[in-house]
């Protein structure tokens, strides 16, 4: 087959082509881009389109730019192309009263407490698995794959900046993100920008997205109410951070009416004998078994099941 195709020239055809012609090529040189120059030059008014590429297959590398290619072709319309989308939660950081600060320290001194500054925001990004997107010049804008993540990284944030003689303000809100190259864009950004803004200095606020979705986690937080954000459309629920279960961190008084305590997880309400019952099982599970018969044989008083429980 490929000897018989070797034979084929059909150059001398195509001049008499008459309909709109669009040639399609990569730059892939197992069939030289020079070959298809040249055969979109031999048919009158052809269109000659050349993709980047190792794979002369056009459609077994970026297929997107070849339909949309062939569809202005036909169509005299470029389609539009549909903007990836991701599901990030945004943390937002900011100095408080940077400007005064600037002013007092002078532009050296000043220099130097932002670059002590962005260490410890890079240092906790990287602890918490944060990514940096966007340096704001005295704060800073970061994603991250999970809410309490974010949320825990902002405290860390705001408690070290005392550290540094600067206070620090942090807000949090998860939903869905356009990606723009390397920066995000969207009406998530702009409600996570909103939020950071109208936390106090040392204070970390989020969405009611957030608070919603980290239950579990040990965070406890503040209803703060609903407010109108600026630029947004309605009006968001907001919930100040007071504490963390986890840590210790903050802890909130029992009695303060709007305190709303994340529900504890289960290694937080697990007893000691839970827990090595449960790597046992995990990691050897046939010595759960004979601890099991053993138990029984020494008539331990657990009610029915519970040990055959705690070893799934």
């Amino acid at each position: 087959m490929l000897d018989s195709l070797r034979e084929y020239d059909i150059r001398t055809l195509l001049p008499t082509i008459s309909v709109p012609s669009l040639v399609l090529h990569t730059s892939d040189e197992f069939i030289p881009a020079a070959f298809g120059r040249d055969l979109a030059a031999r048919i009158p008014n052809a269109k000659y389109v050349e993709f980047p590429g190792r794979n002369h297959l056009v459609f077994a590398n970026d297929w997107r730019p070849v339909v949309a290619e062939i569809e202005e072709f036909l169509t005299g319309n470029r389609p539009e192309p549909e903007p990836d989308r991701l599901l990030q939660t945004i943390l937002f950081t900011d100095i408080v009263g940077s400007t005064e600060q600037a002013a007092r320290l002078g532009d050296r001194e000043w220099r130097r407490l932002l670059g002590l500054h962005d260490q410890l925001v890079h240092e906790q990004l990287a602890r918490h698995g944060g990514r940096p997107i966007k340096n704001l010049g005295d704060g800073f804008f970061a994603t991250f794959d999970g809410a309490a993540l974010a949320v825990r990284c902002g405290r860390e944030i705001t408690t070290h900046a005392d550290e540094l003689g600067i206070e620090i303000r942090a807000g949090v809100h998860s939903g869905e993100c356009e990606v723009l190259g390397d920066d995000l864009g969207g009406l998530a950004v702009h409600i996570g920008a909103r939020v950071g803004a109208l936390a106090g200095p040392s204070e970390v606020l989020v969405s009611g997205t957030v608070c919603d979705l980290v239950v579990g986690s040990g965070l406890e937080f503040e209803e703060q109410g609903s407010r109108e954000l600026k630029g947004v459309p309605g009006s968001w629920r907001i919930c100040r951070l007071v504490g963390d279960r986890r840590t210790g961190a903050h802890p909130v008084a029992a009695s303060h009416p709007t305190a709303v305590a994340a529900t504890p997880g289960a290694a937080e309400t697990m007893r000691p004998m839970d827990r090595a019952a449960l790597r046992i099982a995990k990691h050897a599970p046939s010595l759960a078994r004979v601890g099991i018969r053993l138990g029984r044989r020494r008539g331990r008083s657990l009610p029915e099941g519970t040990v055959e429980r705690r070893a799934r």
